[in-house]
């Protein structure tokens, strides 16, 4: 399994982390209300903001950009999780990108936006 590339020389990245949760309520006629958790474990977002990132232009030592495609490449997408090491607790999580990403998403996201990254449903240390 791989890591997730946070420590790249010259990246700058901002992580937060969101718990996500999956709760059924159910109500009867008679004024008795009945919750379920559907998850056993905590399931983390992870939202990933890159500040900075260099592109190689003319073949230079130092392309953030590619390795990062390079890592979406490798892992297919959202096919196969990955490790992320949580930056609120320091343990190593087991994260997925987000479904329906394609490449040129990622790319628009990783200069525009956040690239999201979803714990999987056994998001306990890896």
């Amino acid at each position: 399994m791989s890591l997730f590339p946070l420590y790249i020389p010259g990246i700058d990245i901002v992580i937060k982390r969101s718990t996500i949760y999956s709760t059924t309520i159910e109500s009867s006629d008679y004024k008795i209300e009945r919750r379920a958790s559907w998850y056993l474990n905590p399931r983390y977002k992870y939202e990933i903001k890159f500040n900075f990132l260099r592109q190689s232009v003319l073949q230079s030592t130092y392309d953030e950009v590619a390795e990062l495609v390079n890592f979406f490449d490798a892992n297919r997408g959202s096919l196969y999780s990955f490790s992320l090491i949580d930056p609120v607790d320091g343990t190593t999580r087991q994260v997925r990108f987000d479904e329906r990403l394609t490449l040129e998403q990622f790319l628009y996201k990783i200069y525009n936006s956040s690239v999201i990254l979803i714990g999987t449903f056994d998001s306990g240390v890896a």
